[in-house]
């Protein structure tokens, strides 16, 4: 009980990192900082897809209402990753593999393979997200770009937050 209480309290804490990213650190138009797809990740792999999408989108319209951007971007961005974090796993992992594991951490399924993992989440994320916000607005150099440098910030963030806070407390 009192390990899923702290767990809960460790994805309120890096939801409200992403806020404060959000709303206080600008790091220019060529980044975009998001932990929103580790926060998916940690959803139980034997949740039922109807229900991983709606926290999916619960969890990105939450960051939308109080990050003050525009509506609906890291909603749809969020939904995505929760609608094929499955299908992810399944291919990079092991299909046969998913249903052993809770939920995937650097110590259950290994660094490679969840860095491959998280990575490609991150990608579907941002791929969402950058083409809604910079759609006709910006190059597509840009955009291909912006991703570029987007993910690797991301994936090298989230892979720290996941091995130093998360990682540690869901296997105790």
């Amino acid at each position: 009980m009192k390990s899923n209480i702290w767990n809960i309290l460790l994805y309120v804490l890096v939801f409200i990192l992403q806020v404060l990213i959000c709303n206080y650190l600008d790091v220019g138009a060529y980044t975009y900082i998001c932990l929103i797809p580790l926060l998916i990740l940690g959803i139980p792999l034997k949740t039922n897809i109807n229900v991983t999408i709606l926290a999916g989108f619960g969890i990105g319209l939450l960051l939308d209402v109080f990050s003050g951007g525009v509506m609906g971007l890291n909603a749809a961005a969020a939904t995505m990753v929760a609608a094929f974090r499955g299908l992810i796993y399944d291919n990079v992992i092991n299909r046969d593999h998913r249903y052993n594991t809770e939920t995937p951490s650097i110590s259950s399924i290994g660094l490679e393979s969840y860095l491959l993992y998280l990575t490609l989440c991150t990608l579907i994320y941002l791929v969402v997200y950058t083409f809604l916000e910079c759609i006709g607005a910006r190059p597509f150099f840009f955009i291909l770009f912006r991703i570029a440098i987007s993910l690797v910030i991301d994936a090298a963030l989230a892979l720290i937050i996941s091995n130093s806070i998360l990682d540690k407390e869901s296997s105790n």
